[in-house]
């Protein structure tokens, strides 16, 4: 404590030597340019209020000049109304009265006339008016030119621009606009010129902007010729003004400035130099200060930077220094800070990889066990509802059973779409399609309080995806948007086409929002924000699985009280859509063929077994590949079809459709499963002879599929 004391007192002696000289010199110099800038002010006040006058009256013409080329322009743009060249030539004058009323109202504008060529006025917007439009000024418009002019009338200056209407080439009539500038105007160029302006008709004052009776009495009095204006700046020298004249239409425009602005000005000039003497004298102690303690803020970051990453935050960086040493130690205490925090975002990373992966490996070893077990359930169901009749009263308890298991069906599909493990039937598609085939599920799922908007690219680049699954991921963000607008809003699902190699699906909603705490978590299985009971927390999830096996990635973009948009990109390919398989009708034709089942667990060879039985076929039965290998070989007759489960002990099913390839080259196969560690099946069809049935399925649904291979060329 007592050092700390010490090193106080000793920067508090450092610091009063440096800043005294400084502050002195500061204040010196101060006084000697306010003296000196006071003095300059006063000698120039002469020249700059004649000036400021000369200067004002040349902005304010140079504002006239700007309105009458903007009245031009809107005349050209009145004139070229649709409707309204028919309506002159034809002499309508209620039509083009109904065409420019809106636009006259719109713009403002005080008078819009209409005239026929002959010269006769056909309408007329606006209040009583004299002739606007002379003969020189009707030839130029009839002569496909557009001009406009001021004129000083009793009223205010009056701004008028005339042009040509035309039908087909050929000059139908006139259009003129007018407007009058009052004392709103002059108000308004007094605050832009820093003037006041006075508006004389011949030798009569018609308006000014100084409030003062006074002067205003002075103004009245006086004519606007040469000698006049002269006459005026002798008696305006007693109010310290001076005038500048320019001539006008029918008039003139008179502006002047009063030096009391220039007083103001002088004192404003002033206050710069107080001012920028007093931040300089701060700078200047700042400097000062910063010299003092060039060695001890460095050296002070340096310790707070290395003890936030002893307690793990590395977020801290050190500032640079003066001192070439200081600064190359920063620099490398820098260094060292952003490989530590590089360090630990990809160690944070690779926890958040390993956790997703054992919770995926779980969730799939779970997925395959129940998807055996719900085939064998959900076929003896259904075998058990074929065998009753329709009055039996049991049978609306294996309904139930059915539905119960094809809601836990689902759920496994989930498990294994977030865990990468199901098996994909990628095929050449069209993104738009699919969107279009699931839009009319999507308004009943959503609701009316929620409306639906497609926005879809007709040139979309094709994808190779799953249909199916992507109708979930569609529905799944659908669901997911709906939720997060509970008292309705907007749900926008997009295509298109993204850097010539890829393809965009974004679903975007108008709903709460998220922040970024959540939008870290969105994807993990199991992570909801809904009620308990309203949400599995597997939606998200499944969308990320999905995306991620077919090939392509996901960005969200989101904040709170502001929507929520989820952007997929798909690889583009350069294939033509597939044609999509023939949907099975009512009745499959039964067969006669030879089949070879392949399914290691018990109570779903023996369901597969009947129900093949059942459609009329010959089943030939092996537990294992091994035993399957040896009736490929010793089996006397053909052997049409080959059923194989894709995840058995010892060898998977792609790797034995390998070894009886060579055996049985005629034979065709079926992997059924609905789940596969096997990253060459997940990917798609392997072999020529080859396809998917997915677990767990129906006694139709495999009847169907067994058919269509053995019918296929």
């Amino acid at each position: 404590m007592r050092g700390e004391r010490l090193g106080r007192v000793r920067l508090r002696r450092l610091h009063l030597p440096l800043l005294l000289p400084i502050v002195a010199f500061v204040v010196l110099a101060a006084a000697g340019a306010i003296l000196v800038e006071e003095h300059t002010a006063r000698t120039q006040a002469t020249h700059e209020l004649r000036d400021r006058s000369a200067a004002a009256a040349r902005g304010a013409i140079a504002e006239l000049a700007d309105t009458r080329r903007t009245y031009e322009t809107y005349a050209r743009l009145l004139a070229d109304t649709p409707g309204l060249m028919h309506a002159v030539a034809a002499g309508h004058g209620n039509l083009a009265r109904q065409l420019l009323a809106p636009l006259q109202a719109h713009e403002a504008f005080e008078e819009v006339t209409v005239y026929q060529a002959d010269g006769t006025e056909l309408l007329h917007l606006g209040p009583p008016k004299g002739d606007r439009v002379d003969a020189g000024r009707f030839a130029a418009a009839m002569a496909r030119r557009t001009s406009s002019m001021g004129i000083v009338a009793p009223a205010g200056l009056v701004v008028i621009a005339s042009t040509p209407v035309e039908e087909a080439h050929r000059i139908v009539g006139v259009l003129v606009v007018a407007s009058t500038f009052h004392d709103r105007q002059l108000a308004v160029l007094r605050r832009q010129e820093g003037a006041e302006f006075a508006l004389y008709q011949g030798n009569s004052l018609v308006t000014s902007s100084t409030g003062r009776p006074d002067l205003q009495r002075v103004l009245e009095s006086v004519t606007t010729s040469p000698e006049g204006v002269e006459r005026l700046n002798r008696r305006l020298s007693a109010f310290h003004l001076y005038a500048d004249e320019r001539r006008l239409a029918g008039g003139a425009l008179l502006a002047f400035t009063s030096s009391s602005d220039l007083d103001a000005f002088a004192r404003e000039r002033t206050h710069v130099v107080l001012g920028a003497a007093a931040a300089l004298l701060v700078a200047l102690a700042l400097i000062g200060a910063f010299i003092s303690r060039t060695v001890t803020r460095p050296l002070k970051g340096m310790a707070a930077v290395t003890s936030g990453m002893l307690s793990g935050d590395y977020t801290g960086r050190v500032a640079g220094s003066t001192i070439p040493e200081l600064d190359a130690l920063s620099t490398a205490v820098n260094h060292l800070a952003e490989q530590a925090e590089g360090r630990a975002l990809v160690e944070e990373q690779l926890r958040q990889s390993q956790k997703m992966d054992a919770v995926g490996r779980l969730a799939g070893g779970i997925a395959h066990d129940f998807n055996n077990l719900l085939t064998a359930i959900i076929g003896r169901s259904e075998l058990l509802q074929m065998r009753m009749s329709a009055e039996d009263p049991a049978r609306a308890d294996t309904a139930e059973i059915l539905e119960a298991s094809n809601r836990a069906a689902s759920l496994t599909r989930q498990l294994l779409a977030f865990s990468r493990k199901q098996v994909l039937e990628p095929k050449v598609l069209s993104l738009n399609c699919v969107v279009v085939e699931s839009e009319k599920l999507l308004r009943r799922l959503i609701g009316e309080d929620v409306e639906l908007s497609c926005e879809l690219d007709p040139e979309l680049g094709h994808i190779r995806a799953d249909a199916g699954q992507l109708e979930q991921v569609i529905l799944n963000l659908a669901v997911n948007a709906r939720d997060a607008m509970p008292q309705g809003g907007g749900l926008t699902i997009s295509t298109s086409n993204v850097d010539g190699d890829h393809v965009a699906l974004c679903v975007a909603d108008t709903g709460v929002g998220m922040d970024a705490e959540t939008q870290s978590r969105i994807f993990e299985p199991f992570f909801t924000t809904k009620e308990p009971g309203k949400g599995t927390g597997l939606g998200l999830a499944t969308v990320h699985g999905v995306v991620e096996q077919s090939g392509g990635s996901i960005r969200v973009q989101s904040e709170p009280g502001r929507g929520t948009v989820f952007t997929i990109y798909l690889p583009r390919v350069a294939e033509p859509v597939e044609a999509p398989p023939e949907i099975p009708g009512e009745r499959v034709a039964r067969g006669t063929e030879t089949v070879l089942l392949v399914e290691d667990e018990a109570i779903v060879r023996s369901l597969v077994v009947e129900m093949l039985e059942n459609c009329g076929y010959d089943v030939l039965e092996a537990p294992d590949p091994e035993e399957a290998i040896r009736i490929c070989r010793t089996h006397d007759g053909p052997i049409e079809l080959m059923i194989t489960d894709v995840v058995m002990p010892g060898m998977s099913g792609s790797a034995l459709l390998e070894r009886v390839a060579p055996l049985r080259p005629e034979m065709k196969s079926l992997f059924m499963s609905g789940y596969t560690d096997d990253a060459v099946v997940r990917s798609g069809v392997t072999h020529a002879a080859a396809t998917f049935l997915q677990k767990p399925f129906t006694q139709q649904a495999l009847q169907a599929k067994a058919r269509r291979l053995l019918d296929a060329a």
